[in-house]
């Protein structure tokens, strides 16, 4: 056999090999979907894992830098039908977008009632009384707090206690570069930014999703915005890696955001984690405490 013909034969052998490979994951993935949604969850950690992080103490400057390169999200449904690009976005509307993304990141890894009440304040937003009384009712219930005492306090010491009470502690140590996106899109019901809208991407890849109660609100609230006007909403997608205590691993967290006309500025919404053990009892150590 001439040298020519033993590498013809060996081209042929490889590309057999290779088209049987691809068939057969095909074959594989159809028929063990299981086995193949837990290859592409490895998949995209280990990505996430490859990339490098942005410390959340830098200065807003460099964390503005890293949202301003996120890219246009895809978004779901109806959602992509109003798709708005980011760029397209006057530079006051998308400027403070950005800005409000990096203080909530930098409040959340203060890990102190303060700093997000501050947060929330700076963002025109104070406790919800109807929020704050189930969550009176829960504290005295468990017996936290006595009812007087509670009604005495003004929503900045009352929200240290819920923090206390919750043993809040989000554990965000830095946002991971290239793994973020932003989806801007107008929405005209309030119906339509229900929170299961909410990063529905990753929840059919990870299965498991923990919401976080928002437990503050502006004087005009989306709803009562959306029910008369379109509303521009942006959903948000980090990747955010936790402090040493949960071994700096790296989760994807969704916050929806809406542009209030009244304030000209954006209002935190909805904050989802979904790539959780949502069901697990030990929450200390599978899901971050967040008060929102």
């Amino acid at each position: 056999m001439s040298r020519r013909t033993q590498l013809l034969v060996v081209v042929a052998l490889v590309l057999v090999a290779a088209n049987a490979a691809i068939i057969w994951k095909k074959f594989f993935a159809s028929s063990h979907p299981h086995v193949a949604k837990e290859q592409q969850m490895v998949e995209q950690v280990l990505e996430w894992e490859s990339l490098p992080a942005t410390p959340l103490d830098s200065s807003m400057e460099n964390l503005s830098g890293v949202i301003a390169n996120f890219p246009d999200g895809r978004c779901s449904g109806e959602q992509s039908s109003s798709g708005v690009p980011v760029n397209q976005l006057s530079r006051q509307i998308k400027d403070d977008l950005f800005t409000a993304i990096g203080g909530l990141l930098q409040c959340f890894q203060r890990s102190t009632p303060e700093a997000v009440f501050s947060y929330m304040d700076s963002r025109g937003e104070q406790i919800d009384p109807e929020k704050a009384n189930l969550v009176k009712k829960a504290l005295v219930d468990e017996q936290y707090a006595e009812a007087a005492t509670l009604d005495s306090m003004d929503n900045k010491d009352l929200f240290a206690a819920i923090w206390d009470w919750h043993r809040a502690d989000p554990k965000w140590r830095a946002i991971v570069e290239g793994a973020g996106s932003v989806c801007v899109w107008r929405c005209r019901s309030p119906d339509r930014a229900g929170v299961a809208t909410l990063g529905r991407a990753n929840k059919k890849l990870f299965e498991n999703e923990t919401n976080y109660l928002h437990l503050f609100r502006p004087k005009q609230t989306f709803e009562d915005v959306c029910n008369s006007r379109a509303v521009l909403v942006a959903d948000v997608m980090i990747v955010v890696e936790h402090d040493d205590s949960r071994a700096r691993d790296r989760s994807p967290y969704y916050i929806r955001f809406w542009y209030s006309p009244a304030r000209d500025a954006w209002q935190p919404l909805q904050l989802k984690l979904v790539a959780s053990e949502g069901g697990s009892v030990d929450l200390a150590t599978t899901v971050s405490r967040i008060l929102f």
